[in-house]
């Protein structure tokens, strides 16, 4: 009888190893851009590197152009509808994310509060100097009650914003 107790440990453990390594391939596959490590700071189109300290708000028609692509990104988002999340993404993106139900496995790994959101509350829509880059704040409430604050950097290409990054920070209750 001592021997079943031992074979579910084994099988525990060879289950989680097993996780572990479907999940590193996934890692592996998908890999995150480098984070700069500076507060404030981000990394657009192609890595290019981004100061925010010149950046000031958007003028409401660029925050409305902004508010948009956010909006259609999470209703595709929420409906799984990946074909119309990857087409307001970023041409460093579809690099990444050859196929779109892989870029939406993505995000439901990296940022599942998106799918998941109860409330999102938009705040300031900030620009850079040249216009080319934007960064939409966001309070998100989970269905479990959890608060993120959602930053989507977003890239100008052929006259349209695309998304180029989305930095998730949970935040206290």
């Amino acid at each position: 009888m001592k021997s079943r107790p031992i074979a579910a440990a084994f099988f525990v453990v060879f289950c989680l190893l097993l996780c572990g390594l479907i999940l590193r391939r996934q890692i592996a596959a998908h890999p995150l851009p480098p984070d700069t490590g500076q507060q404030g700071g981000g990394q657009g189109f192609g890595g290019k590197e981004l100061d925010f300290q010149d950046w000031r708000p958007a003028a409401p028609s660029i925050a409305a152009q902004v508010h948009a692509v956010v909006q259609a990104e999470l209703a595709a988002l929420r409906t799984g509808d990946a074909p119309t999340a990857m087409s307001l993404q970023s041409r460093f993106l579809h690099q990444r994310f050859s196929d779109p139900s892989d870029f939406l496995r993505f995000i439901l790994f990296r940022h599942p509060e998106l799918v998941r959101s109860r409330t999102v509350n938009y705040g300031l829509v900030w620009t850079d100097p040249a216009g080319q880059n934007a960064r939409a704040a966001l309070l998100v409430e989970g269905r479990n009650g959890e608060r993120t604050s959602e930053n989507f950097l977003l890239i100008r290409e052929s006259g349209r914003f695309k998304i180029s990054r989305i930095r998730t920070q949970t935040l206290p209750n």
